[in-house]
């Protein structure tokens, strides 16, 4: 809280980034858990901090990725890349996701990090990621169903599933949208 502070002067600004450097290198995961957790929520912390955090064991990164505001598309590319389905569902479930980053995870990441993708609301999904969706995984009831389940599925999408839904799915669509029921 105080690093995070309007009140902390340059030196102590230095001092407690000194002291992170050090707990990020400690051998002992819950000191590294603790920080982590304790710095996902500050405006800005120095980048060779940020990265050993986003590198570090799925205990330490993944709440760091979830909710640490200041990492940028590159960076949330770069932990898609490297294929730790933990760390990429932590990034398909940040609370504000760009279209380019989304597209890159609907092109990469395996079912289950796209159905965590579709019902993060935050995600800005366009549409050419939609159909990306759809023909990529026309066969799975599990992305059908978080496709419905979509508050912002543009009208085009929907068009294009409705048929392919079960019974439920299709009666929770044509309720949710008020599409005719023919």
């Amino acid at each position: 809280a105080y690093y995070n502070g309007k009140d902390i002067s340059a030196k102590g600004r230095k001092l407690a980034e000194d002291i992170f450097r050090i707990m990020v290198e400690d051998v002992q995961i819950k000191v590294r858990e603790v920080l982590s957790e304790s710095l996902k929520n500050c405006k800005s912390i120095p980048r060779d901090i940020v990265l050993k955090l986003i590198n570090d064991k799925d205990s330490v990164a993944v709440p760091f990725i979830k909710y640490y505001d200041n990492l940028t598309d590159e960076d949330l590319i770069s932990i898609i890349e490297a294929q730790n389905l933990n760390k990429q569902k932590a990034v398909a479930l940040r609370k504000s996701l760009s279209a380019n980053v989304s597209q890159y995870i609907v092109d990469k990441c395996p079912e289950e990090v796209v159905g965590v993708l579709i019902s993060n609301e935050g995600a800005d999904i366009q549409e050419p990621a939609f159909d990306t969706i759809i023909s990529k995984y026309s066969g799975s009831e599990d992305i059908k169903k978080h496709l419905v389940y979509r508050s912002d599925l543009p009208t085009s999408v929907l068009e294009k599933i409705v048929n392919s839904l079960s019974e439920d799915l299709q009666r929770h669509l044509i309720t949710k949208h008020n599409l005719p029921n023919d």
